[in-house]
C-alpha cells in the first residue's frame, strides 16, 4: 500500500498543479470570449472526443495491465503497439475530417475540430508513453509532465487573445502543450533506457493485440462517449441556442470536474497494484479498495456539499454575470461529485480483476440510458435537463459496479456505509454554518460578502469539517501516522521486494 500511496501522492501533486492552472487557464478565456463563443471550444473539443478511443482502441491501458504483472515483456509489446497507434492515429483523423465535414454547416467550427483532431492524435501518443511508467510504477515523470504542459497551453492560449488573434488560438495552445508533453515523454523515456522506440507492423499483432484490449477498447468507447455526447447533443438538440447551452452546462462541468485529479491520480497509481496482487497477492486486494473508497468518501463530500450551498456565489466570482444561468445545473451536477469519485476504485478493481467485460456492459448500459434521457430531458429543460441526466448517470455507473466488487474482494459493507453516513453527518453540520454564517457574518465584519466567504467562512467551515472527521472517528490518529510515515519512507514493499526510488 505504500507504493501506491507514494505513485498518487507523485501524481496528485501534478494533477493538482495542472488542474489549478487548467482552472485558472479556462476561466480566463470563459471571461474573455463569453457564452457562445466558449460553447464553440467546448463542442470542437467534444466532439474528437468521441472519436478519440479509436486512435488507442484500449491497448495503452493493455500496456500498462500486461507490463505491471510481467515486465520483461515491456520492449516487445512497446514496439507491437506503438506500430499499431501510429496506423490508427492516422485513420481516426482522416474520421473526424470526413465526418465534420459532412455534419456542421459552420465552417468556423469545423476548423475548430480540425485543429482539435491534431491533439487528439496527439495525445493518443502521450497517453501511451506514460502507460510505460505507470506500468513501471513510476509515476514522478508524468507528474512533472503534467504542469509544464498546463504552463504552455496557458502561456500561448491568454498571449495569443490578448493579441487579438481568434478563438483558433485556444486549439494551438493545447497543440503546443500536447507537443510540450509528448517530447518529454519521449526524452524520458530515452533518458531511463527503459526501452527503444522500434516500432512494429506485423498484421498478425493486430488480431491478437486487438482481441486482448477489445474490452478496454468498448470500455473507452462508452467512456468517451458517456463524458462528451450530452455536449453534442445539447449543440444539435437546441438549435440556435446549441452554442449558448453548451456554454452554460460547461461552466458547470468545469467546476464540478475541476477536482477529478484526485480519483484519477487514485485510479492511476491502484490499477497497477491491483494487478500485481491479483496475480500474487489477493489478499491485499481488499485493504487498497477499501482505503481507496474511504479516502475518497473523505475528500468528495463536503467539496460536493460546500460547492451546493455556494454555487451562486462560485459562478458569479469565477466567470462573472454573463454565466449566472449557470448555477442551475452546477447545482445539480455538483451533488453527483460523490458518486463520480467513487465509481474511480471501483472500475480499476473490476479491470485489473479481468471484469473488463462487465465494466464495459455496466458503461454501455449507462450511455444508453443517458442518450435516452438526454433525448427527453434537453428538448424540456435545455442544459438543466442534461445536468439531471450526468447526475442520474453517476448514480446508476456507481450502483452497477459495486454490485459486482463484493464478488470480487470480501469487503465490509457495514463498515464503509457507517463512515459514509458519518461523512454526510460531518459534511451536513459544515453546511449548517455556511449557512447560517452568511448573513451574520457580512453585518459582524462589515466587509463585502466575497472577501469573507473566500476568507472567514470557507476556512473556519474546512475546520469544523476536519474537527467531525476525527471527532466522529472517520479517520484516526493511527490512520494519519502511517499516511506520514509512507509518504517519508525511502523504501516500499512491493510484492515481498524492497524497491528504491
Amino acid at each position: 500500500m505504500s507504493l501506491v500511496i507514494k505513485n498518487t501522492t507523485y501524481l496528485t501533486l501534478g494533477f493538482i498543479g495542472q488542474k489549478f492552472l487548467t482552472f485558472i487557464y479556462f476561466t480566463i478565456v470563459a471571461r474573455m470570449i463569453g457564452v457562445e463563443n466558449t460553447g464553440t471550444y467546448v463542442f470542437a473539443l467534444n466532439y474528437t472526443t468521441l472519436f478519440s478511443i479509436f486512435a488507442d482502441l484500449g491497448l495503452s491501458a493493455v500496456f500498462i495491465r500486461e507490463v505491471a504483472r510481467d515486465k520483461e515483456n515491456t520492449q516487445s509489446l512497446f514496439s507491437r503497439i506503438l506500430g499499431i497507434k501510429l496506423v490508427l492515429a492516422v485513420l481516426t483523423y482522416l474520421a473526424v475530417v470526413v465526418s465534420i465535414f459532412y455534419f456542421e454547416g459552420s465552417s468556423e467550427l469545423r476548423s475548430m475540430v480540425y485543429l482539435s483532431g491534431i491533439l487528439m492524435a496527439l495525445d493518443s501518443f502521450t497517453f501511451f508513453f506514460w502507460a510505460l511508467f505507470r506500468g513501471w510504477q513510476k509515476l514522478q515523470y508524468e507528474a512533472i509532465s503534467v504542469i509544464g504542459t498546463q504552463a504552455v497551453i496557458l502561456a500561448v492560449g491568454v498571449s495569443g487573445l490578448l493579441l487579438g488573434f481568434p478563438i483558433y488560438i485556444l486549439l494551438v495552445a493545447l497543440i503546443a502543450g500536447s507537443l510540450f508533453n509528448l517530447v518529454y515523454g519521449y526524452y524520458q523515456i530515452r533518458k531511463t533506457g527503459l526501452i527503444h522506440f522500434k516500432p512494429i507492423f506485423k498484421l498478425n499483432d493486430l488480431g491478437s493485440l486487438v482481441a486482448l484490449a477489445l474490452p478496454f477498447a468498448l470500455l473507452g468507447i462508452f467512456t468517451k462517449f458517456f463524458m462528451s455526447i450530452d455536449t453534442v447533443m445539447l449543440r444539435y438538440l437546441g438549435g440556435d441556442m446549441g452554442q449558448r447551452w453548451v456554454g452554460l452546462f460547461s461552466v458547470a462541468g468545469k467546476i464540478t470536474f475541476s477536482l477529478y485529479f484526485i480519483p484519477s491520480a487514485f485510479a492511476a497509481a491502484i490499477f497497477p497494484a491491483m494487478s500485481h496482487y491479483f496475480s500474487c497477492q489477493k489478499d491485499k486486494l481488499c485493504g487498497i479498495f477499501e482505503q481507496s473508497m474511504l479516502a475518497l468518501m473523505v475528500v468528495s463530500v463536503p467539496c460536493a456539499a460546500g460547492i451546493y450551498v455556494l454555487a451562486p456565489e462560485v459562478i458569479l466570482v469565477l466567470y462573472g454575470k454573463e454565466f449566472l444561468e449557470s448555477v442551475g445545473a452546477l447545482q445539480i451536477m455538483i451533488l453527483s461529485l460523490p458518486f463520480i469519485f467513487l465509481a474511480f476504485p471501483v472500475g480499476s478493481l473490476l479491470n485489473a480483476c479481468n471484469y473488463q467485460k462487465r465494466n464495459t456492459w455496466n458503461m454501455a448500459l449507462v450511455l444508453a440510458t443517458s442518450c435516452l434521457l438526454n433525448l427527453i430531458f434537453i428538448p424540456k429543460w435545455a442544459y438543466l435537463g442534461a445536468s439531471w441526466v450526468a447526475f442520474l448517470s453517476n448514480i446508476l455507473l456507481f450502483i452497477l459496479g459495486i454490485y459486482y466488487c463484493g464478488r470480487l474482494v470480501d469487503y465490509s459493507r457495514t463498515r464503509l456505509l457507517g463512515l459514509g453516513a458519518k461523512t454526510v453527518l460531518a459534511a451536513a453540520i459544515m453546511v449548517l454554518f455556511v449557512e447560517w454564517a452568511k448573513p451574520w457574518g457580512s453585518e459582524l465584519f462589515g466587509v463585502s460578502w466575497f472577501v469573507f466567504h473566500f476568507g472567514f467562512l470557507a476556512a473556519t467551515g474546512a475546520a469544523i469539517y476536519l474537527f467531525l472527521v476525527f471527532a466522529l472517528r472517520i479517520v484516526s490518529k493511527k490512520d494519519i501516522k502511517t499516511l506520514r510515515e509512507s509518504f517519508f519512507s525511502k523504501k516500499t514493499v512491493v510484492g515481498g521486494t524492497e524497491e528504491t526510488f
